[in-house]
């Protein structure tokens, strides 16, 4: 995932001129682009999440209840493996990097956004314009 970050940053964002600088905003850039891009490190993480044991133990990070699994639990253990969350220094798990946690709460929400978008009608600003 670095060097797919980098050729980004570097070839494709900068145009290849090795003398300006990446900076923390290119990198975030560069990682919106491979994230809908949806290259391989993505789709390996999306095939990992619809594993129920991989599904179980992130539906509880991202609701705050892993005090409810337990340090010695496989299905932890195995996501943890993988590599897609890390244990804290409090032990808590959390994603294992910033771009898989943008990903995983961009899956663990998308079909609620969908029925969101499904459901709620678009509702007028006093100006006449429409929220959505």
């Amino acid at each position: 995932m670095v060097n797919a970050l980098a050729y980004e940053s570097v070839c494709e964002i900068l145009e290849n001129d090795y003398y300006k600088i990446i900076t923390g905003e290119i990198i975030d850039q560069a990682a919106s682009v491979l994230i809908k891009r949806r290259d391989t490190h993505i789709d390996y993480l999306i095939e990992r999440l619809g594993e129920l044991r991989v599904a179980k133990v992130l539906d509880s990070v991202f609701a705050g209840t892993m005090s409810y699994i337990s340090s010695a639990n496989d299905d932890r253990m195995y996501c943890i493996d993988l590599g897609l969350v890390t244990p804290s220094e409090k032990g808590e798990l959390r994603p294992s990097n910033a771009m898989y946690g943008e990903v995983m709460g961009r899956l663990i929400t998308d079909e609620i956004q969908d029925i969101l978008l499904k459901t709620i009608p678009d509702l007028p600003w006093t100006d006449g314009n429409v929220i959505l």
